[in-house]
């Protein structure tokens, strides 16, 4: 929870508005460490480079969280609200209201005006989308990959244990989708490098 994200260097404007680079709120990691029971208190530290930068504590009641924090020597307040909905197949899911916009979200994040709130309030974007198009598509077929148990952009023949045969057919499907775009758009991009630059012979 409110892990600090790495990765390649962006520019200083860029790396503001990366969400891996974000102090967050997650419900379900809420949820797994029991502090959506009512009555329940928690606290959690934050810290980049063994540096601590700031901490938070959470108390919990029915529908609502209570938050107390300081970042950046600022110590703040904000009252979050949990609501949840029936799907079809079943039981509840809950969510957090973002305090700006109102809307149900698994995530709140720290930013500008010292608030928790939507990625989409805050203008954060994911990290992937600040990716050539091509790199992009491959970053998510990565992500399949991951999921199917294979490395380096091979699926090792059987699907991972537990897993259905529809499933694994299925982000199959998907891996070798994102892969086959990402290997298209490759070549697209090397030539309008071509076209714009050339050969580099006379």
């Amino acid at each position: 929870m409110g892990s600090i994200g790495s990765g390649r260097r962006y520019r200083s404007d860029e790396v503001k508005k990366v969400i891996e680079n974000q102090i967050s709120i997650n419900l379900l990691d809420l949820k797994r460490r029991g502090c959506l029971e009512p009555g329940h208190i928690s606290s959690t530290t934050y810290s980049i480079n063994g540096r601590k930068i700031g901490w938070i504590f959470i108390s919990t009641e029915k529908d609502m969280l209570h938050l107390d924090y300081r970042f950046n020597s600022h110590i703040q307040q904000q009252t979050v609200q949990i609501t949840g909905i029936s799907p079809h197949y079943g039981g509840q899911r809950q969510y957090l209201v973002c305090p700006q916009c109102d809307s149900r979200r698994e995530s709140l994040y720290y930013g500008s005006g010292g608030q928790f709130a939507c990625r989409l309030c805050h203008g954060f974007v994911f990290r992937s989308q600040q990716l050539n198009p091509f790199l992009r598509h491959e970053h998510r077929a990565q992500k399949f990959i991951e999921r199917l148990g294979g490395t380096n952009f091979i699926i090792h023949g059987k699907k991972p244990p537990g897993m259905w045969n529809e499933n694994f057919l299925r982000l199959r499907d998907k891996f070798y989708m994102h892969r086959m775009k990402s290997c298209d758009l490759f070549l697209e991009y090397v030539d309008d490098i071509f076209d714009k630059y050339g050969s580099g012979s006379n």
